[in-house]
């Protein structure tokens, strides 16, 4: 990792788009998952 250097903004940020894949089954799995406790939260208030 290099230094920060205040001239040259977002120096370690990697490039868009990502190489590799980041919507896998299993963090889709978790997506809607996650979504359906926050529904069943939403009703109780």
């Amino acid at each position: 990792m290099n230094k920060f250097d205040r001239k040259y903004p977002y120096n370690d940020l990697p490039l868009l788009p990502p190489t590799k894949d980041i919507e896998t089954k299993k963090i889709l799995r978790k997506t809607i998952s996650a979504g359906r406790v926050l529904a069943q939260l939403m009703v109780l208030y």
